[in-house]
């Protein structure tokens, strides 16, 4: 008879502890802390608040086994910190691309205008300062996830291929504008 109920205090306490996991891990991102450091500190936190809360509830008695409910918290919230860091690094990724693209666009489009036997040279050496400086800036900006040397690797690749990209394009739109500027030269 009391079972359900104590099924049902369970399922109470694993909701109110992923809230509130959800909404410290909220804060202290807002504060700047690292991202990994702070999932660990309150992925603790919450279990040990779950298991606080379980034991107050539990019934000696009984010797009901909560372990099933405290393996989906963990679950839980093993699945929002993924997706959380999967969310952030997206938007980190965005921010960056989209520093480039401003890095890069307007310089490599002057050089283009400007059209001399160097132009190749000096849109090869933008290209690369800018990207390097961007990749360091980006690796100093993930260095709280924790990532494996892998993910980084392909997140800087995938910058240097960005950039790459960013000059393709601008080069291709002059190609089409270079009729203009023969007739007018």
């Amino acid at each position: 008879m009391v079972y359900p109920a104590y099924t049902t205090m369970l399922g109470h306490l694993r909701a109110k502890a992923l809230e509130s996991y959800k909404a410290k891990l909220e804060h202290s991102l807002k504060n700047g802390e690292g991202f990994a450091a702070s999932v660990r500190m309150l992925i603790q936190s919450s279990m040990l608040e779950f298991d606080q809360g379980s034991a107050d509830a539990a019934i000696r008695q009984a010797n009901w086994d909560a372990s099933k409910v405290r393996d989906k918290l963990c679950r839980d919230l093993d699945s929002h910190a993924s997706s959380v860091q999967s969310a952030k690094l997206s938007e980190l990724m965005t921010n960056f691309e989209n520093q480039l693209a401003k890095a890069l666009s307007e310089p490599v489009e002057s050089l283009f205008e400007a059209g001399g036997n160097d132009t190749w040279l000096s849109i090869r050496k933008l290209l690369k300062r800018e990207t390097e400086a961007t990749t360091t800036e980006f690796l100093a900006s993930i260095s709280g996830y924790e990532l494996d040397q892998e993910s980084i690797n392909r997140m800087q690749q995938n910058l240097r291929d960005y950039a790459r990209k960013v000059v393709e394009n601008k080069a291709r739109e002059e190609a089409g504008k270079i009729l203009i500027r023969m007739k007018d030269r």
